[in-house]
């Protein structure tokens, strides 16, 4: 086995955010080391021009130092800025903040410094790397659309292409296969296995190699998290076929909802829920949740009278979550130990509706709120760099809301019980 030093780098082509690796690169070339400590300068500098840009949009002062105040750090994110809206008393709530002032399109939003394609290739060349377009059939591309890519990453000094990966649609394979010839690439492979939880891939589970394509490099990575860029109003079905068969392998993943990111694996898989407890440290009285596509397999998982089912159907899809005592079908594991309860949520997001509908029944659900985060995860970028390594597969939706679920008790039989108010309106349950 020969071991290849390599690194990834996120850079941009257009707006397009794309991934690019680096095979036989030397990992102390001070061209590399001088771009890892830049990218940690930008997100300082990023934070910087949020806060001149609120002081500017909200009549504010020192809006960075006292974001920097709360999160005890010099690099804060977009959920502290939020904070800091809502003590300023600007905003009623975070929600409302990213929706005035912070996502993308607003006057406080700086888009996350990423150095360009030709950059990113450039350094990767300058030390002594081969640049390889990484998993293209990740993006969600049209034809000419991903054709268009990969000139331009040739043109930029590019010298290999993913081509060669288990899973692969014949479709997606002719396409590469296209792709690699007309633009004179060497073929790259990678079975994309990153952890022995991934039980959906093999280790070295690579396609044959085609015997006129000049091999790039044939390497496993290790510990890391596949990214599928999905639309969140228009999801494209054959990324969705692609997440839904690491949920069926075992796998978890990070996905996009109607309020935050969720983590969420299958009901009955025991080794991605016992990643998921580890994750996020949860205690053995923490109430699980089946996210569920809609009431039609209500019954099949908790017990419920006819008032109570109006209730949830008159607010369902949306952000409440509500706890009904659980039926036999629900794995012990998931039930809470003494209540015997169980949560319930139907998503009003496209991506989930389209998980659910292609994985043909509900999945284990959990909010992707972090140890000692004050906030849970709602930038694509953050979900990607604090689950890294964590999780199978990270689905990049775009921006979500930092508000949880409304949580609604049914179980008792008295009729509804705030457990914890959120994104869902309480006046429209009382």
């Amino acid at each position: 086995i020969t071991l290849v030093p390599g690194i990834e780098l996120s850079v941009l082509c257009g707006s397009r955010e794309i991934h690019v690796l680096g095979l036989w690169v030397d990992p102390d070339a001070p061209v590399l080391v001088e771009r890892v400590n830049r990218q940690l300068e930008a997100r300082r500098e990023r934070a910087v021009r949020i806060g001149a840009r609120l002081d500017k949009a909200a009549r504010l002062e020192h809006s960075y130092r006292k974001a920097c105040e709360l999160a005890d750090s010099d690099t804060p994110g977009r959920p502290w800025f939020a904070k800091m809206l809502v003590e300023a008393g600007v905003v009623r709530d975070q929600r409302h903040a990213f929706n005035r002032f912070l996502k993308k399109g607003q006057s406080g939003f700086v888009s996350t410094p990423w150095v360009s394609l030709e950059e990113g290739v450039s350094e990767l060349l300058a030390a002594g790397g081969i640049p390889v377009l990484a998993h293209p059939q990740a993006y969600g591309l049209t034809r000419k659309r991903l054709r268009e890519l990969v000139r331009d990453f040739r043109n930029a000094g590019g010298l290999a292409i993913e081509a060669m990966m288990p899973g692969l649609s014949p479709q997606q394979a002719a396409l590469l296969e296209e792709c690699w010839r007309h633009f004179d690439l060497a073929v790259s492979g990678g079975s994309d296995f990153h952890s022995p939880q991934q039980k959906w891939l093999a280790l070295g589970g690579l396609p044959p190699f085609p015997a006129d394509g000049t091999p790039g490099a044939g390497g496993e990575c290790g510990p890391m998290t596949d990214v599928l860029h999905i639309h969140p109003e228009t999801p494209q079905p054959r990324l969705i076929r692609q997440a839904v068969d690491v949920i069926r392998g075992g796998g978890l993943i990070a996905y996009p909802t109607d309020t935050t990111y969720a983590l969420g694996c299958g009901i009955g898989e025991k080794d991605a829920l016992d990643r998921l407890i580890r994750l996020r440290r949860l205690d053995n009285k923490h109430q699980f949740t089946l996210l569920c596509p809609d009431l039609s397999v209500l019954a099949t998982y908790a017990k419920v009278d006819n008032p109570d089912y109006r209730l949830l159907k008159a607010h369902t899809p949306g952000p409440y979550t509500f706890i009904l005592s659980a039926t036999s079908e629900v794995p012990r594991r998931l039930m809470h130990p003494k209540k015997r309860t169980i949560g319930i949520r139907v998503p009003d997001h496209p991506i989930c509706q389209a998980l659910l509908n292609e994985h043909g029944g509900p999945i284990m659900t959990s909010t992707a709120h972090l140890p000692d985060d004050e906030f849970p995860l709602t930038d694509p970028q953050d979900v990607r760099d604090f689950l890294q390594g964590q999780v199978d597969l990270v689905i990049d939706g775009g921006f979500c809301g930092v508000t949880e679920t409304t949580v609604i008790s049914l179980a008792d039989g008295n009729g509804p019980e705030v457990v914890r108010e959120g994104a869902g309106p309480l006046d429209a349950i009382f």
